[in-house]
């Protein structure tokens, strides 16, 4: 599915279309919520859920500089190094 195909969804569909067929990446927290990132083919989303209201309130198409800067990549360098 293409971005903009996917933006025209409700967001049933949305999460239908995530859980169906994206792959989660990463997750992180934020005044709240636990916000969950999946790639969908050729881009990004991310899951805005309350645990407190138990909702998923938004799904939102994230732009990949954000992603930098908003998902600490955690790399064990001592696998790296070691093999």
């Amino acid at each position: 599915m293409h971005q903009s195909d996917f933006e025209r969804l409700n967001l049933q569909h949305k999460l239908a279309e995530i859980f169906e067929n994206g792959e989660e990446i990463n997750l992180r927290h934020f005044d709240g919520f636990t916000i969950k990132l999946f790639q969908l083919s050729d881009f990004f989303c991310e899951i805005w859920y309350s645990s407190e209201a138990n909702k998923i309130y938004d799904v939102q198409i994230i732009d990949t500089n954000k992603i930098v800067a908003l998902y600490p990549i955690n790399l064990d360098f001592d696998n790296i190094i070691n093999g």
